[in-house]
Formats: C-alpha cells, sequence, structure tokens
C-alpha cells in the first residue's frame, strides 16, 4: 500500500511536469525558425507568460512531490515504530483518594479493594493499577548494586508505581524472572522490575535479576529486581527507550511525602464506552464519593503524549501554501467495523488530520 501510494505520486508529478514541458519546447522550436519579426515579439510576449505559467506549474508540482514523500515516509515509519505495549481495546482513568479526604495509610489500604472490584465487573478481561506508559509517574534518585560512587552520588532513574496484572493489562512482555504478586505487601521484602534498557546499560555482562537497588525514597528501602520486562517507548519516538524502574503500589505508594493519583487501566474485549462505564462502577463500588475523571483510551494517551510532534507537523504544512491541498482535513463518512491498529494510533499523532480510529474517511 506504501508503495502504490508513492508510486502515484510520482508519477502524478512527473506527469504534470514533463507534459507542459514537452508542449512549450516544441513551440519554442517552432517559434525559433519564424523569419517575421514582428509576428515573432508578438508570439514572444505571448510565451513568456506561458512561461510563466509553467514555472508556476513546475514549483508546485515540486511542492506538492515533497509533501507526498514525507506523508509517504511518515507512514512508513508508523509501520515500523514499534510501542513496545499494545494500547488496543485499554481504557485510563484516574481518581483521588487524598483529596477526598482519605489518610495516607487509609488510603493506601483502599488500593487491593480498588482493584479487586475493578477486576470483578463484567467485560473486563485483565485490570490494574498504575500510570499508562509513555512516561513513569515519578523521576527518583537510587543507588544501584555494583554502581555506587566513591562520593556517594546517587544515579537518576524513571519510576512507576504499578500493581500485580499491569503488564499483562498493558501489554508489556515479561522477558525474565517474575511478576508483581499479590504477597508483595508493604510488609513483605521489597522487590522491583526494572526493563530492559536499563538492565544492559548497569549490567551489560550479567543478569540483573538479584541486584539491589537501595536508598529509594523518604525511607531509604531497599528493593531487590525480580523480573526483566520490555522497553516502552518514551516521548521522544527518535530517542532510544529511556530505562524505567517498576514498584509494586503497595510497597511505594507511601514512599514519597506526596501521593499520586490513583491511575486505573482496564482491558477487555468491549467498546471504549462500556470499559470506562466498568471502571465508574468499580470506583462507585468502594465509595460513591470518590471522582473519577481524566479518562481516555491508551490510543488517545500515545496521540496525548507525542502532541509536540503532530503541531510541529500542522506549522510545517500551513507555512507552505502549496501544501494546504494535501493537508486538508479528511471528510469522515461514518463509523467502521475495524479496530484501530498501533501503527493507526503512531500516525495519528504525528499527522495533524488523521482520521480517528474506527472512521471511515476520505477526500471530497
Amino acid at each position: 500500500m506504501l508503495a502504490f501510494t508513492g508510486m502515484v505520486a510520482l508519477a502524478s508529478a512527473l506527469i504534470s511536469v514533463v507534459v507542459p514541458a514537452l508542449k512549450y519546447s516544441r513551440a519554442g522550436l517552432v517559434l525559433g525558425i519564424k523569419s517575421d519579426s514582428g509576428r515573432l515579439s508578438a508570439v514572444g510576449r505571448r510565451f513568456s507568460a506561458q512561461a510563466a505559467l509553467v514555472v508556476m506549474q513546475v514549483a508546485a508540482s515540486v511542492l506538492l512531490l515533497v509533501g507526498a514523500g514525507l506523508l509517504t515516509r511518515t507512514l512508513w515509519n508508523a509501520s515500523r515504530i514499534h510501542l513496545g505495549f499494545d494500547p488496543e481495546n485499554t481504557v485510563a482513568a484516574s481518581t483521588d483518594l487524598i483529596r477526598q479526604g482519605y489518610e495516607k495509610n487509609a488510603a493506601a489500604n483502599l488500593l487491593d479493594s480498588l482493584l479487586d472490584s475493578l477486576r470483578a465487573q463484567p467485560g473486563v478481561k485483565s485490570a490494574a493499577l498504575g500510570t499508562a506508559p509513555m512516561g513513569g509517574d515519578m523521576w527518583t534518585v537510587v543507588k544501584i548494586e555494583g554502581h555506587d560512587s566513591s562520593n556517594g552520588k546517587k544515579d537518576g532513574i524513571q519510576g512507576s508505581r504499578v500493581s500485580p496484572g499491569y503488564f499483562t493489562t498493558v501489554g508489556i512482555p515479561l522477558l525474565s524472572g517474575r511478576d508483581f504478586r499479590r504477597s508483595d505487601t508493604a510488609n513483605a521484602s521489597g522487590v522491583a522490575i526494572v526493563n530492559e534498557a536499563l538492565a544492559r546499560k548497569y549490567w551489560p555482562k550479567e543478569s540483573a535479576l538479584g541486584k539491589h537497588l537501595t536508598q529509594v525514597g523518604i525511607h531509604d528501602q531497599t528493593f531487590e529486581i525480580v523480573g526483566i520486562v520490555g522497553n516502552t517507548a518514551g516521548r521522544n519516538l527518535r530517542l532510544e527507550p529511556p530505562p524505567v524502574m517498576y514498584f509494586p503500589l503497595d510497597q511505594s505508594y507511601l514512599m514519597f511525602p506526596w501521593q499520586p493519583d490513583v491511575s486505573m487501566l482496564v482491558h477487555g474485549p468491549g467498546d471504549s464506552g462500556q470499559l470506562i462505564g466498568s471502571i465508574r462502577r468499580a470506583v462507585a463500588t468502594v465509595d460513591s464519593s470518590l471522582p473519577v475523571f481524566r479518562t481516555r483510551t491508551l490510543q488517545e494517551h500515545v496521540a496525548n503524549a507525542l502532541a509536540p510532534r503532530r503541531n510541529s507537523w500542522r506549522g510545517c504544512c500551513w507555512s507552505l501554501p502549496w501544501l494546504r491541498s494535501l493537508s486538508r482535513p479528511p471528510v469522515c463518512l461514518g463509523s467502521c467495523h475495524t479496530a484501530p491498529s498501533a501503527q493507526h494510533t503512531i500516525l495519528a499523532s504525528v499527522w495533524p488530520w488523521a482520521p480517528n480510529p474506527g472512521m471511515c474517511c476520505g477526500w471530497s
């Protein structure tokens, strides 16, 4: 499909340039053999206007060809990008326990009940608590086993606090070791899971399993690495995936003086509206006074995370008047019964007027 689009764009541009050029090159040959100076002068003036039109056509064709090439390259790159997780059929939402008057320890004790309520909802295949990929919920400094410096300097690491079942819900593969368990409570020994990028950065020639992260948080907690998961893309798709460490939510909810909003993730075969309704019912079952906000699909989350690149693309298109016809938004005709792919989600994040997932669209 991408190759066909590129060939059509190239052929259209070449035809629009070559045909007028051939036409007026023959006209120039005829004019060159005319001997009548008056007639030659009149025809020359007419040819000058026609030549100016040809120049404008060539310039427009070149710009359109460049635009078509850029769009084709974007489509090609989108088909090759690997997010590291599956954004399809998954929705996210948040609630806030602390601002609703819960004391810190009481809020921490409510997390398991909230997770059980999410998993009990009809149509929910898996559920978890934790921030969606492409941006952890914290940045902290830790001491990493085998990499302690003589001056006591710590390493800054992106972290995320997640519940058991998080990696299954968002589709991040477990490469080695084990997942978090319900037994990884606040009173149990501290455990952590790291992504492949962090494991390769600090232990390139040995296994990261069994290594320790120390002096974490305000309580100087120690965590043993028990699992390694796949990398996930960051907000800048051009950069290598960042090193990330994951902590069990029960062991890390009180790690810092502030407590984050509780992010909920639900995966299932139903549409997004049904899954968001499941989240609202689950929260109401635990405490009907708790708000549910920031509801979104994981596709929308990816698009929002990459919004700066999308906006820069929009500015580029509108800075070139000849590309405005290429950057016209499509006309959406109605819903399609096909699920959007991860590549469509990425394309929507970098092309300003990409059709919404599940819509049948075209250009008028």
